[in-house]
């Protein structure tokens, strides 16, 4: 009997996993899905077993997080609502929703399910970042790593920037139909909110017209008391 090890083509697990991120782009239901996130989830830990290195794990990591955020997106699309179409209603489990019908179907837990959810709620744009950053400095791809720097990369609320330039410029302009025209010549231009990536910018603007405002009440206070200490300057 021969005592030769065989090699392990290691060429042939990664071709599988290029024909499971081919074929996850293709999927439509959550069985499909399920299957090319067990393919992923299975080359995951084969590449960490054998010491594959950190790459080809995250490769396989990368197709995993992808099938689990997509098997979230299909779910959130599901009726949650008992009964519904009556169409339906043939097909239903005891009268169970078409969500609660497909996790009995395909054997997925309720707490996993809420956890794909989750992962199809981040941005897609935080969702990428992090991909692209945490194999980009060759560390661990996870879920969980993707949760938890998403929730920290929550949008900002935008800065209603209109309403606080005509808060600042009002007791500015003049009073009647001509100050009126004039603020609404100022603000023609200035944009109603600003986004998250430009609000330090803004704050800055914002600032600034505050420092004028201040600027113009204290030298109209300056100048009116003036005005009433020389009645000459006041009649003028």
């Amino acid at each position: 009997m021969s005592t030769s090890i065989v090699p392990i083509d290691h060429s042939s697990q990664l071709a599988n996993l290029d024909r499971a991120r081919q074929m996850l782009a293709e999927c439509r239901t959550l069985p499909e899905v399920k299957k090319i996130r067990d393919i992923a989830e299975a080359a995951k830990v084969y590449a960490k077993a054998a010491h594959l290195g950190r790459e080809a794990q995250n490769y396989a990591a990368e197709i995993a997080v992808r099938a689990s955020r997509k098997a979230g997106e299909i779910l959130k699309q599901l009726n949650k609502s008992k009964g519904g179409n009556a169409k339906h209603a043939a097909a239903s489990v005891a009268g169970a929703s078409e969500y609660a019908k497909t996790l009995e179907e395909t054997d997925t837990p309720e707490r996993t399910a809420q956890y794909w959810q989750k992962i199809a709620e981040v941005r897609e744009q935080d969702f990428e970042k992090t991909i692209r950053e945490t194999v980009g400095s060759g560390q661990e791809l996870t879920a969980a790593r993707i949760l938890r720097l998403a929730k920290s990369e929550k949008p900002k609320p935008q800065l209603d920037v209109l309403s606080e330039i005509k808060k600042l410029l009002t007791p500015l302009m003049p009073d009647g139909a001509d100050g009126q025209l004039k603020l609404a010549e100022l603000l023609e231009s200035a944009p109603e909110t600003v986004s998250p990536e430009n609000s330090e910018h803004a704050v800055e603007v914002c600032s600034l017209l505050r420092m004028i405002a201040k600027h113009f009440t204290d030298s109209a206070r300056a100048l009116e008391a003036a005005a009433n200490r020389n009645p000459v300057a006041r009649v003028a």
